[in-house]
């Protein structure tokens, strides 16, 4: 049966009608009529109606379908990109938690800056050098030999700016640098070797993160060598004013050096700054081999040096010619002790080290070694430093004349006479040292000899002479003191 028909209903009303399944969204059929149509004709109405709604339902479902088809190649890109991104996230996490792993292993197992270096070529695949901030490689990896040194001036500059610029890594030719820095001062520097320019992210961060590692053990390394420097200056300070011989073996050890073998004192002295007489006295040491302990001493520096009994003037010698090498030809002074026995006789070779270089100091050829042997009868004069009153009374005695005239007129008739003597008496080597002509070197001796009467070819005057000189210049020798 057909359902009936309701009375009073408009066409209008019939097609706002809402058949089940069917949403009035699909749109609205009108019918035109005349007159109202029957019964029949109503119900057929009602049947398309909602056959064709079913029909829109079914076009606007096809076309949203046909709509989502179509973007669905987006949203897979969409998901392939992201998918991607967190693989590329997650393979990045599983790289640097390897770096991190693989340095806090080599942190805890101490196995130094070598360690660090081989560990990041294996994590980057790239040659990798810790450099000092000079360009100076201190240990490499993936590279048979260091790169040749690169101008340090040109280095300093490339290292402050990009620590002012807060640059995490910076580019120097061929290597990508990562700075080790700790309170503001560059420590070094952590190099990969990339020619190609290639190096990745991934890479990059390596280098950043063990350059940190780098930091603590540069930092380490720079307080244990303060602190050790630190420990031989008090060491070589107390050995020089006297210390028991048990506690000096023991602090000596703990050092690294053997104090059980004899040992004499050197000082030395030349024209140039303390940092560079520093550097060219410890090369030197080291090439000759040389087991010391050092300090510094107003412009001097003594070394406490094992005494192995071999070719003792030959050895100072040496050492001399390779410092003043070191130092381009410049002036050295080096005065050596007799050797010492047992720690509490060094402060007795101190004091013969300091009298052997202040003869040297003060003679007219300065430039050279003096040991306490050479000193000859000055060693029978007994301490010198502020003179007795023998001694004292002894320079007067035959030079005060001189002593006073040049004083009054500012001239230098002691340094000439002075010169004379160590120069044997030789006119020419006279003149020449003192930078005078022999005529005026002549005048000079005949004003010395109108002044004292003393006849310079009597052998006991010529000896007393030359001994109030000797002792002239000891007396006038600043005592060493302590920086």
């Amino acid at each position: 049966m057909r359902p009936p028909l309701q009375p009073g209903r408009s066409p209008g009303e019939l097609g706002r009608s809402r058949p089940e399944g069917v949403s009035a969204r699909g749109g609205v059929l009108l019918v035109e009529a005349e007159d109202e149509p029957p019964d029949d004709e109503q119900f057929l109405l009602t049947v398309l109606t909602q056959q064709l709604g079913a029909a829109l339902t079914t076009a606007r479902f096809t076309r949203a379908q046909r709509d989502h088809a179509a973007e669905l190649p987006a949203v897979r890109e969409q998901l392939e990109a992201r998918n991607a991104r967190l693989s590329t996230t997650v393979a990045d996490l599983e790289y640097r938690a390897e770096v991190a792993e693989t340095l806090a292993d080599l942190l805890s197992s101490g196995a130094g800056e070598v360690g660090i270096v081989r560990a990041v070529h294996e994590l980057t695949g790239l040659p990798v050098l810790a450099e000092d901030v000079f360009g100076n490689a201190r240990s490499w990896a993936g590279v048979d030999a260091p790169p040749r040194h690169r101008p340090g001036r040109r280095r300093s500059e490339l290292l402050r700016q990009a620590q002012r610029d807060g640059e995490a890594t910076v580019r120097d030719g061929d290597h990508l640098l990562a700075l080790a820095c700790s309170r503001g001062q560059v420590l070094g520097v952590l190099a990969l070797v990339d020619p190609d320019r290639t190096t990745t992210d991934r890479q990059a961060w390596a280098l950043r993160h063990a350059a940190a590692l780098l930091t603590t053990e540069l930092a380490h390394q720079r307080a244990i060598a303060e602190l050790e420097l630190r420990l031989r200056r008090d060491l070589v300070e107390d050995l020089l004013t006297g210390v028991q011989d048990d506690s000096a073996y023991a602090r000596a050890e703990t050092l690294g050096h053997n104090l059980y073998p004899p040992h004499c004192v050197v000082v030395i002295d030349g024209a140039a700054s303390d940092k560079a007489l520093i550097r060219a006295v410890t090369r030197s040491a080291a090439s000759l081999e040389l087991s010391y302990l050092l300090t510094t001493r107003e412009s001097t520096l003594v070394l406490i040096v094992e005494h192995t009994g071999e070719h003792g003037a030959k050895r100072w010698n040496a050492l001399h010619r390779r410092v003043t090498s070191a130092l381009s030809g410049q002036n050295v002074t080096i005065g050596v002790g007799e050797p010492a026995h047992r720690p509490a006789d060094i402060p007795r070779s101190w004091k013969e080290a300091t009298r052997a270089h202040s003869v040297r100091r003060s003679s007219h050829r300065p430039q050279g070694v003096t040991t306490y042997d050479d000193l000859g009868f000055i060693r029978l004069l007994g301490a010198t430093g502020g003179g007795t009153q023998d001694l004292d009374e002894f320079v007067q005695r035959w030079l005060g004349v001189l002593l006073d005239y040049d004083a009054r007129h500012k001239s230098g008739l002691v340094k000439t006479l002075s010169t004379y003597l160590e120069c044997g008496g030789n006119y020419d080597d006279t003149a020449a040292a003192v930078h005078v002509h022999r005529s005026t070197l002549r005048y000079r001796l005949a004003r010395i000899r109108d002044l004292t009467g003393y006849d310079f070819h009597d052998p006991d005057q010529h000896l007393n002479l030359h001994l109030a000189i000797r002792l002239l210049s000891l007396m006038k020798a600043p005592a060493a003191r302590t920086h």
